[in-house]
């Protein structure tokens, strides 16, 4: 165990606890094969960089393009005008046709009734996060809980922060797992703090979701929307007719959730001025009134409307994942900067050794037909004529809740976090951690030192290394989140169907 902590501010990493160590974050399911894993691959790539002098002394590249992109172009070829394949491709690209699968099929999932419907979400840690702040969020458990929206949380006034730690003081193995720690700052919160915030999250999931059920009560044509929001990017597929030569329609409810898919800098500005939007919304058409009504009684203050009324999660893993390790962007264009994850000896950098949290949540058959059903993206794109929803976006399989997923609750909550390379040989729990052996650590911790005195830290060619071990990492949970999918059903006396992402019925593809 580690020595006696005097504040938990003092925490920065649990690789120390032998109690932490040891404990499976997938547990009940087997470790990855080297060859799902892809490990031969892996070492390829990293041979490479050791042996191919045209990735050094260039100037770095942010993760979340070298991810999908070649580190660098092919060699043109002699007497061609074309190149050959670079030796240094995109690490994530070669990948999909493994995870070729999908844990439901929204149109046909009412009528199985003995499953379940996965679902998965990401988010990052913020670089600012305080150690105290940081420490709960690791350690907290939510499973058997709802997920909120963030505008949720700031409408119903409850603190994130201070919700996680009654949410970490309610649970008493807690305390007595930590208890090397100071646990001095817990002794504020009410006993039943955690209860009263959960009674106000849900009934302010409630009250937001009943402004989208009204606002699914005004229904346009889209040049009409067009005209109330000159700035709406203009699909193709809502501008003509549909297959009986009406003109199609869409609801106010609909123009949110086409925003917040596409546009999401569109979205916030939106909201920002929703009431204005509502107020130029002619009380003479059906529905207007008693929206416009609602709303004043909400009062929305700015705080709520500057927040994320949706919440989004996804079908399959990696588009949480992505999110968990900080590598996806809300924003097409965001500038993204190259910032190295490890220092020097090969140790992540102080505030990166955890970057976020990926929580599976287990959903009944109902999820996309039930009260509180949630919007799949794919047959949203569909209903509304096609084409309308990027094709990037629409294969990342996005299941969008209003407010809130009333429907599920969290069943894991993995922290997704990165490894050090400063042992002599790899750990044991390296395998159930990150799905590496001795003999694959022994590859990277090589590499590290290479580049190490290259002088390569923080140039392409670290950032590239560093790439090829988030790639293996990212590959390493979607394969486990599956996997202990199929476990949560068990658990909970269900199945999953599978599908092809062409739609076909498939054999169980990821037994634990």
């Amino acid at each position: 165990m580690v020595d006696k902590l005097t504040e938990i501010d003092e925490f920065e990493d649990s690789s120390d606890d032998d109690e932490i160590v040891t404990t499976n974050p997938y547990s009940g399911i087997s470790n990855c094969s080297k060859t799902s894993m892809r490990v031969v691959k892996t070492k390829e790539r990293l041979s490479k960089i050791q042996t191919a002098g045209e990735i050094l002394g260039k100037a770095a590249i942010a993760h979340q393009n070298l991810l999908n992109k070649p580190a660098v172009p092919g060699i043109k070829k002699k007497n061609a005008t074309n190149r050959s394949a670079s030796i240094f491709t995109a690490p994530l690209a070669d990948v999909k046709e493994i995870l070729d699968a999908l844990p439901s099929k929204p149109k046909k999932q009412k009528d199985l009734k003995n499953t379940i419907v996965p679902s998965f979400r990401g988010f990052t840690w913020q670089k600012d996060i305080s150690p105290l702040d940081l420490f709960f969020s690791t350690r907290v458990n939510w499973e058997d809980e709802n997920v909120y929206s963030k505008a949720a949380y700031v409408h119903a006034k409850v603190d994130l922060d201070k919700h996680t730690r009654a949410k970490f003081a309610a649970d008493q193995s807690n305390i007595d797992a930590y208890e090397s720690y100071n646990l001095e700052v817990l002794k504020s919160l009410k006993p039943d703090q955690l209860e009263k915030n959960n009674t106000k999250l849900k009934n302010s999931a409630l009250k937001l979701k009943q402004l989208f059920q009204l606002a699914s009560a005004i229904d346009k044509p889209f040049v009409e929307w067009i005209a109330l929001l000159p700035k709406i990017r203009k699909a193709k597929g809502l501008q003509t007719l549909d297959a009986d030569g009406e003109v199609k329609t869409l609801t106010l409810a609909d123009i949110l959730s086409y925003y917040y898919v596409n546009d999401y800098k569109g979205f916030k500005a939106v909201l920002k001025n929703l009431a204005g939007l509502i107020s130029t919304l002619s009380d003479k058409d059906p529905g207007v009134k008693a929206l416009q009504a609602y709303y004043k009684e909400l009062a929305l203050t700015p705080d709520v409307l500057d927040q994320i009324l949706f919440l989004s999660e996804a079908q399959i893993p990696r588009h949480a994942v992505l999110y968990a390790f900080g590598l996806k962007m809300y924003s097409a264009g965001t500038t993204i900067k190259a910032e190295p994850l490890y220092q020097k000896n090969a140790r992540p950098q102080k505030n990166r050794i955890y970057l976020g949290k990926l929580l599976l949540s287990g959903n009944p058959h109902t999820l996309f037909s039930g009260k509180d059903r949630a919007v799949f993206i794919p047959d949203f794109d569909e209903r509304l004529g096609g084409a309308i929803i990027g094709k990037s976006i629409i294969g990342e399989k996005e299941i969008q809740h209003q407010a809130a997923n009333l429907e599920g609750t969290v069943k894991k909550g993995i922290n997704v976090k990165l490894p050090k390379f400063h042992h002599a040989k790899a750990p044991a729990h390296y395998n159930t951690k990150y799905g590496m052996d001795d003999d694959l650590y022994q590859e990277f911790k090589t590499c590290f030192s290479f580049l190490n005195g290259k002088k390569e830290h923080g140039k392409l060619s670290w950032m590239y290394l560093e790439t090829v071990l988030l790639s293996h990492l990212i590959h390493f949970h979607e394969l486990q989140s599956f996997k202990y999918s199929n476990k949560m059903a068990t658990d909970m006396g269900k199945e999953i169907s599978w599908y092809s992402r062409d739609e076909k019925t498939i054999t169980n593809p990821f037994k634990v």
